[in-house]
């Protein structure tokens, strides 16, 4: 009865972890980041002519901007609120993914790589340049926030090319409206592939400096803090728009700089000129470079969802789980028996 008093415990703590999500600033939906988006949300109403145009008596006041920024379209949809019900229980099975998986693949990885280079230089280090270099520690946060934003850039590609993975990632894109908890409705399948080619390029990263520059704890430290804080202030700048109705680019230039909420949401978009745009998270220069890249000047009308009428079959916690596996199924069992079906 250990192990189960064990697993009780652990499924515990996790529920109290998720819980925590709007306290702990590793999180997308902490307070304060919800909250400056809600402030520039208002400054965005102010300056829109549902604002400027609109006389009737309090509609320009909190009522007006509640119903901008919580408008009965999104919150009266069934789709809202199936991402309010999965979002805790997929939160302990992705808390596990990521916390444990994620750790595993990155220790094996890195140990790999140092045993590997160890072997092939016949020596335990090369040490090109003295520990304990701050500049270094600084060096290395700037390479990992490029490569790691590129590795999630082409992950999330490969999701969209890639039959397979498609059908797992397309429970991401079966949210018919979207607000900040659609960025949680996630397969366990579309973690795994995160965690796991995250980790593989975390690790070699990370045997990479180990052994060429025998770096100290103290400047890993360093590296950590330097992409904390650029993650900090990447989700503090209006992050939970991405995942809402309310439009907004970054003005001249920056939308070619730095990912905006109207990037990803052209994501989400199952029109035409919008599929298969902006995979970028934070870099858009990937989809520069990849042909991509699509962020019109002005706002236009996006249609939420899949575009196939089937966002309505993704209804539960169960369905949602389930559904890729058996339309994998079927899609297998629909080819087989076309490939018996040839003609003498």
């Amino acid at each position: 009865m250990d192990w189960f008093n064990s697993l009780i415990t652990g499924v515990w703590l996790q529920f109290l972890d998720v819980l925590n999500y709007p306290f702990d600033p590793s999180q997308r939906i902490y307070i304060p980041f919800l909250a400056s988006s809600f402030v520039i949300a208002a400054v965005l109403y102010m300056r829109s002519p549902a604002f400027t145009k609109d006389v009737r008596p309090g509609r320009r006041g909190l009522l007006g901007l509640f119903s901008f920024i919580f408008p009965r379209k999104v919150w009266s949809h069934p789709s809202a609120w199936v991402d309010v019900r999965y979002f805790i229980p997929h939160q302990l099975v992705r808390l596990l993914i990521y916390v444990n998986f994620s750790i595993l693949v990155i220790s094996l990885s890195s140990n790999s790589i140092v045993v590997g280079l160890q072997e092939l230089a016949g020596v335990s280090s090369l040490s090109v340049v003295s520990p304990s270099n701050i500049p270094l520690g600084i060096c290395y946060a700037v390479v990992a926030i490029i490569v790691i934003d590129f590795n999630a850039f082409y992950i999330h590609y490969l999701q969209h090319k890639i039959p397979v993975l498609w059908e797992f990632h397309k429970v991401h894109h079966s949210a018919s409206v979207l607000h900040p908890l659609s960025n949680y409705r996630e397969h366990p399948v579309d973690n795994f592939s995160y965690a796991l080619m995250n980790g593989l390029v975390i690790g070699l990263m990370a045997g990479i400096v180990q052994f060429f520059f025998a770096v100290k704890a103290t400047d890993i430290y360093i590296a950590a803090i330097g992409l904390s804080i650029l993650r900090f202030g990447f989700n503090a700048v209006g992050y939970n728009l991405r995942h809402s109705h309310i439009w907004l680019r970054w003005p001249g230039f920056l939308g070619y700089v730095v990912g905006c909420p109207a990037h990803h949401q052209i994501h989400h978009s199952c029109k035409p000129e919008h599929i298969d745009r902006n995979f970028a998270f934070i870099l858009p220069v990937w989809d520069l470079m990849f042909g991509t890249f699509y962020l019109p000047k002005e706002e236009e009308e996006l249609l939420i969802g899949l575009g196939d009428g089937t966002e309505g079959d993704y209804k539960s916690f169960i369905s949602i789980y389930m559904l890729p596996f058996k339309n994998l199924y079927r899609s297998r069992m629909t080819q087989a028996n076309g490939e018996r079906k040839v003609p003498d």
